[in-house]
Order: structure tokens, then C-alpha cells, then sequence
């Protein structure tokens, strides 16, 4: 019937990775990307990619290179826009790490799970009003062994990452 194929139709997720839309643009081309993302039928987006490094002792949070406090102030409004003032809601997540960005997760290991956890909450998802975290592992270069030296290297600290969000984001 045509309910349970609209209810199906709801359920499924249909992503759509944004990069560098949010972190170099003007407040005027954000808005044409979030009235075209609004109007499409992806119901997740995933702003790529944060960077982590540590700093003289302290974690630098990076959006595609760039300092989030330099960031528009027209961002956080922009994305509560695109959550909400569409026909389709989305959510909005924020994937960390990326291709060749292997040492971010280095740098969460060494500056620990709950802290980075902590800070990344403070400094971004509360601010920006974030749905989630999309975590991107992948190697400098290479293959399926590199994946897997990848997932073997940094495999425990995705899983206390992720062990560590749900527990300072639980989901409704």
C-alpha cells in the first residue's frame, strides 16, 4: 500500500557528504547550498571533515583546516535551517577525520577519548546544534593492508570514541 511504502521511504537514509561548503564560503553562497541541500531528498548531511592535532598540550579542533571560531556567524542559523525548514528534516553530522587524516585519531589518543569528546561537544556540536558524529578512518595510502593496519592502529579508540559520545550525547 502506498502508506507503508511512504513510511519505508521515510526510514531510509539517504547521506550526503558536504566539504568545505560551511568553512570558506560567503553567507550568501551558504545560503544557495542550504536551500538546494533543503530541497533535495537527502535527509542526513555530513559536514566533512574535522581535523584534531595536538598543540603545545592543547587540542586544536579544525574544520577543513580552518579554526571553527572563524567560522560565519550565520552557520549555526544556516544549519538549524537546513534541519528543519524543509519538507525533509535532516540531520546534521559532523565527520571526523578523512582521507589522509589519519592523525587526528592519533591525536585523540593521545590527548584521551573524554577529553576530546568533552571539548569537541563545548566547542562544536552544542554550538552548531549537531545531530551526531561520522567517524572516517582512512589510511594515508594504499590498499586493503593499509585499511586493516588502520583499523588495528586505531580501532580501540573509534570504539571508546563512539562508546564515549553516546554516553555525552545519549539520543532521545
Amino acid at each position: 500500500s502506498l502508506a507503508s511504502e511512504t513510511r519505508v521511504e521515510n526510514s531510509m537514509r539517504r547521506i550526503l557528504y558536504v566539504l568545505g561548503q560551511f568553512s570558506q564560503a560567503t553567507p550568501k553562497s551558504m545560503r544557495t547550498v542550504v536551500d538546494t541541500i533543503g530541497n533535495s531528498g537527502f535527509n542526513v548531511v555530513v559536514l566533512s571533515f574535522l581535523q584534531a592535532s595536538v598543540v603545545g598540550g592543547k587540542l586544536a579542533l579544525l574544520y577543513n583546516g580552518n579554526e571553527f571560531s572563524s567560522l560565519s556567524s550565520d552557520v549555526p542559523t544556516l544549519l538549524a535551517r537546513l534541519r528543519s525548514g524543509f519538507t525533509v528534516r535532516k540531520r546534521i553530522m559532523l565527520s571526523i577525520g578523512g582521507w589522509q587524516h589519519l592523525p587526528t585519531f592519533e591525536a585523540i589518543r593521545s590527548f584521551g577519548v573524554s577529553a576530546f569528546v568533552r571539548q569537541l561537544t563545548q566547542e562544536v556540536i552544542q554550538p552548531l546544534g549537531l545531530d551526531g558524529i561520522d567517524l572516517d578512518l582512512e589510511p594515508q595510502k594504499g590498499g586493503a593492508r593499509q585499511c586493516r593496519a588502520a583499523q588495528y592502529e586505531y580501532g580501540k579508540v573509534l570504539a571508546r570514541l563512539t562508546k564515549e559520545y553516546k554516553h555525552m550525547q545519549p539520543t532521545e
